[in-house]
């Protein structure tokens, strides 16, 4: 195990940011099962980037830090949790978290589309094209509408059915 503090643990982190940055994920949602998170202490050789899946219990293992609840956590969350778990083994640690990809956002495609279903938004990036296009696009018969409707009501809010023209708003 080697810890590290120099020049290259601070160049690492920024890379880390700007790698963060531009693939735009939302860090407020909170990470799920089967979704894949990057995490990286520059100063431990065993973490300076480590990929992990969380587990179908919600959980990741990781050196030092050992078996950690995530599901549930957002990315400054689970950063904190990490945090505070290598403080026994070093002073002030810098820990990165983002989320690679969200496995546990999902959404239903149902109607008009080539492949109705359900599908995974991998990303912070994906937008209702993406997702219509993973469904294998709008079939050539469909209503020119589409309707939003949220599984659940937004805080405070109540449910409601949302519909865009193709024509106009998305094409």
């Amino acid at each position: 195990t080697a810890l590290l503090g120099d020049k290259r643990d601070l160049e690492t982190l920024a890379a880390l940011w700007l790698k963060r940055s531009q693939e735009k994920a939302n860090s407020d949602f909170p990470i799920g099962p089967g979704d894949v998170v990057e995490i990286s202490v520059p100063a431990i050789e065993e973490l300076r980037s480590r990929t992990v899946r969380i587990s179908g219990d919600g959980t990741i293992s990781l050196p030092f830090a050992g078996k950690i609840d995530a599901a549930g956590s957002t990315e400054e969350g689970l950063r904190q949790v990490i945090t505070e778990r290598l403080k026994q083994y070093m002073y002030s640690p810098r820990v990165v978290v983002f989320v690679k990809e969200y496995h546990s956002r999902q959404v239903a495609v149902l109607g008009s589309v080539t492949r109705p279903g359900v599908y995974s938004i991998s990303t912070g990036a994906d937008t209702l094209l993406d997702v219509i296009s993973q469904a294998g696009g709008i079939a050539p018969v469909a209503d020119p509408k589409i309707y939003f409707i949220p599984a659940e009501p937004a805080e405070g809010g109540q449910g409601t059915q949302i519909a865009a023209s193709l024509p106009q708003n998305i094409l």
